[in-house]
């Protein structure tokens, strides 16, 4: 009988240590799922504000007849609210009006937004990697 007991013991030692292994494990995946998730739809978002600016602007010539300046100008004319060209790290978005050209400069390596001002040559802050000309735009 004691022999049952100590092996019903160990048994259950050893299916809780297990479980906690499992679940340790687990527990250890999701926070970087959940930031995944987080940046993809932070990503989403900027892409719908670049379509929407890009809207704006377009409305902006239909009704003025001429380019806007800048996003500012958009803004000030109501065009769209102050918010609406600010990305989710809180950097204004690029707009040329020379080209009228709306970007959203972003790393090649790693896909994280950069500062607006960045230029090849400088090195990213994210990872490391020092830029050529590559600019991704929305």
């Amino acid at each position: 009988m004691k022999t049952e007991i100590g092996y019903f013991l160990k048994s259950l030692i050893t299916i809780l240590f297990i479980s906690f292994v499992v679940l340790s494990c687990t527990e250890k995946s999701k926070p970087s799922l959940i930031s995944s998730i987080q940046k993809e739809a932070a990503e989403a978002g900027d892409k719908v504000k670049l379509r929407m600016i890009n809207s704006a602007v377009q409305i902006y010539e239909l009704e003025k007849g001429k380019t806007p300046k800048s996003l500012d100008q958009v803004v000030k004319e109501g065009y769209l609210n102050a918010e609406d060209i600010i990305n989710h790290k809180g950097e204004k978005f690029t707009y040329s009006p020379e080209a009228n050209n709306l970007v959203q400069k972003s790393c090649g390596s790693c896909s994280n937004g950069v500062p607006n001002s960045s230029k090849a040559g400088d090195t990213c802050p994210y990872c490391g990697v020092t830029w050529g000309m590559e600019v991704k735009s929305y």
